[in-house]
């Protein structure tokens, strides 16, 4: 059984997806430490002009401690019209503009209190339309786990009954490999190569959110590029 833990990032880029693919259980991270300027509540799109923008959603100031599902967001800013005519503006001559705008746009047009309830719900609608049901989606909220990280984790697995624990490379800087060894748990590193296509503007950007890559390539080459982005162990 493989399992992997992650924040319920904003739009996230085409490798949190893989991530999902890769594993029998996707636990949303959804009761850590919000940081601000972080990927919870911010992501960046293509600039038909050059470059990139960020579509940052508002959020309430909160105490330093407050965890991610606890992030309201700030209703007093229209950011949702600001969001959906930045995408239409770059977006609109994309090849499959017409498809999914709408249904973003119906998405983004909800009310919302959390980030978080947000967010679930643009990983919802990909998750869905890219396949990847046979993925079982959890709540790390849901567990009672110990307080250090690695410990975390471990306890994570043993829940799930998961021998392979399937994480991004920048977990290699804090996991303890002989705790999870002892506890006969195998680490898998995620090793995403940037697949280049064809994108609006003249340089091309890598790691955006899914919606660029939606957008010019569709669901089914997105799913295929889901399923080729991880090169294997690091």
């Amino acid at each position: 059984m493989k399992i992997a833990s992650l924040q319920p990032f904003f739009l996230p880029w085409i490798g949190v997806f893989n991530q999902i693919y890769e594993t029998d259980i996707f636990v949303m991270a959804d009761n850590l430490q919000y940081e601000k300027k972080s990927w919870i509540n911010r992501n960046r799109i293509k600039n038909i002009n050059g470059g990139y923008i960020w579509l940052t959603v508002p959020v309430k100031k909160a105490p330093r401690t407050t965890p991610i599902n606890k992030i309201e967001i700030d209703n007093s800013f229209d950011w949702r019209r600001k969001h959906l005519k930045s995408i239409e503006f770059n977006y609109k001559n994309t090849p499959y503009f017409k498809k999914y705008f709408p249904d973003l746009k119906r998405i983004y047009q909800k009310e919302y209190k959390y980030i978080i309830e947000l967010n679930i719900e643009f990983m919802n609608y990909f998750i869905n339309i890219f396949g990847l049901n046979n993925t079982t989606i959890k709540y790390e909220s849901n567990f009672n786990l110990s307080k250090e990280k690695n410990s975390a984790i471990i306890d994570l697995c043993k829940l799930n009954k998961a021998d392979v624990y399937f994480s991004g490379p920048s977990a290699n800087n804090y996991l303890n490999y002989e705790m999870f060894e002892k506890e006969k748990i195998k680490i898998q590193l995620q090793n995403c190569c940037d697949i280049e296509y064809g994108q609006i503007g003249k340089d091309w950007i890598p790691r955006l959110s899914i919606i660029d890559t939606l957008f010019m390539l569709g669901k089914d080459e997105c799913k295929n590029m889901i399923k080729m982005i991880n090169k294997g162990d690091l």
